[in-house]
């Protein structure tokens, strides 16, 4: 998920409508997040409902905001819906028959419905989007948009807004079969992580799962660990259900020891069972209720973001150096804690 330089945009004016600013200790949720890359490092997007549908960009390095947009629909009684992004773009739905494309690095609409529309033949009479229903866990990045020509033909609308008569390529960003919910599944290889017993019974240790839908297969460990891990569990990637993986490197969230004194640690392992680094819940501004729940890497840093994925009520942003375990930037940048 790599994606262009960011413009900087101004956004004087976009609160009018009573917008919460800055969105940080307030009661607000967000429907989805977007983790984008832009000339000046990682960029997380967020698509919010309250009050109104608001789309805005935070610097993960210096936690600024950096635009603000509020989406809208001409056709009545409809709300923005969001693709899956490509390239730092992505498709918006309202209704089955308005689209138009924004760029997730800068809050701009590059493609008006009316444009795509009016520079079209084929779209003279209309066209009718032939997706329903739109899932981030699943769905591929979204490149061409499907939809139904007036005469009955199935076609495709690129990112430049062009008619295309043939599917619009794209790779996958999940593998094609899913996990256990207490398991992740591997982007780089088929296969559910999960953890088991350490052969020594104390703590766990990585293990390979049954995919949904096997029959009923005990787990294989993964590796040979030297040492099992306390309450192990995966770090997500984001808009996946899939763990995070780096040359065969998982972060792992565990404790530090069975019973008191302990603390809570984000740990980089590899799956033979060897440890890079740890680092303590605090130094990242993590809590046991608001825990890292997704990372993804940019470059030589692991960009984690910290919350509660059920509520989608506070989000922090924390940047790791992948190589010494170094907290290079922490910021608080959406809702409120607790």
């Amino acid at each position: 998920m790599r994606q262009l330089p960011l413009v900087t945009v101004a956004f004087a004016g976009c609160f009018s409508g009573g917008l919460f600013e800055p969105y940080i200790n307030a009661d607000v949720t967000y429907r989805t997040l977007f983790v984008v890359e832009t000339s000046d490092g990682p960029m997380v997007t967020f698509f919010t409902s309250t009050p109104r549908d608001h789309l805005f960009g935070v610097d993960a390095r210096t936690g600024v905001r950096r635009f603000a947009t509020v989406l809208s629909c001409a056709t009545p009684k409809s709300r923005p819906e969001i693709y899956p992004p490509a390239d730092g773009l992505a498709w918006v739905r309202c209704g089955l028959s308005e689209a138009y494309v924004i760029d997730l690095r800068t809050g701009d609409r590059v493609l008006s419905d009316d444009h795509i529309k009016s520079t079209n033949p084929d779209l003279v009479s209309g066209y009718q989007i032939r997706h329903r229903t739109i899932s981030y866990d699943v769905d591929a990045p979204t490149r061409g948009l499907p939809i139904t020509l007036h005469d009955g033909r199935n076609v495709w609308i690129d990112l430049e807004g062009k008619v295309q008569f043939e599917p619009v390529p794209t790779t996958p960003w999940k593998p094609g079969y899913f996990c256990w919910p207490e398991h992740k599944c591997s982007t780089t290889r088929k296969e559910c992580l999960g953890f088991m017993k350490a052969p020594d019974g104390h703590g766990m240790v990585l293990s390979s799962n049954r995919i949904h839908g096997e029959s009923q297969r005990a787990p294989t460990p993964i590796g040979a660990w030297p040492a099992g891990v306390l309450m192990p569990g995966l770090v997500g990637e984001p808009d996946s259900r899939c763990a995070y993986e780096h040359d065969d490197h998982y972060l792992l969230l565990h404790d530090s020891a069975a019973f008191d004194p302990k603390e809570t640690l984000v740990s980089l392992y590899h799956r033979d069972g060897t440890s890079k680094w740890s680092v303590s819940y605090p130094s990242l501004g993590a809590t046991d209720r608001e825990q890292p729940r997704m990372a993804v890497q940019f470059g030589e840093e692991i960009l984690v973001l910290i919350g509660n994925t059920r509520n989608r009520r506070f989000v922090r942003t924390a940047l790791i150096h992948a190589s010494t375990g170094e907290v290079t930037a922490s910021h608080h940048v959406f809702g409120r804690a607790g």
